[in-house]
């Protein structure tokens, strides 16, 4: 579990420096923890939530509605846990970005899961650009665990 990506939502909390790159028929986010990579297919029909493998970051589509992009996800792992909260396989998560400014990036989460939420749960992260930043390379060697029964988990030493 230690060096297990985060997945959607978690993913776009940008802990770590991300990037995103738009190409044609497809936004790329590539986040700097976990070497994670999220791909969002443009103008293309959504899976439906009962068809979606689950995945880390599930199944994203998206569409422009004049400057903003909405994202639609659904199969995300129910593993894959948001500040500790359990999902469904039904959940769906729905996003819209928008530039702000030429600094600032708004994204507008919206958690939808008729299993766990009475409600929809929404929130907004802010971006701010770095131009000058360069993605690093991140490897979760030095994170290993192994399972202990007594002491739940515990760090690998590696000589």
């Amino acid at each position: 579990m230690a060096c297990m990506p985060e997945g959607m939502p978690g993913m776009m909390g940008a802990t770590f420096p991300m990037e995103i790159l738009e190409t044609p028929g497809q936004v790329t986010i590539v986040q700097e923890a976990f070497t994670q990579v999220r791909r969002v297919y443009l103008d293309v029909p959504p899976i439906a939530v009962e068809d979606a493998e689950p995945r880390f970051n599930g199944h994203s589509t998206g569409r422009w509605m004049g400057n903003t992009l909405v994202i639609e996800t659904v199969g995300v792992k129910t593993s894959s846990r948001f500040r500790n909260v359990p999902h469904s396989a039904k959940m769906k998560i729905t996003e819209r970005m928008r530039l702000v400014n030429d600094e600032i990036l708004e994204n507008q989460v919206t958690i939808d899961d008729p299993e766990y939420l009475t409600k929809p749960w929404t929130w907004t992260w802010m971006y701010k650009r770095w131009p000058t930043y360069k993605i690093e390379e991140y490897v979760c060697e030095d994170n290993r665990y192994f399972e202990d029964p007594e002491l739940r988990y515990q760090r690998l030493k590696v000589k």
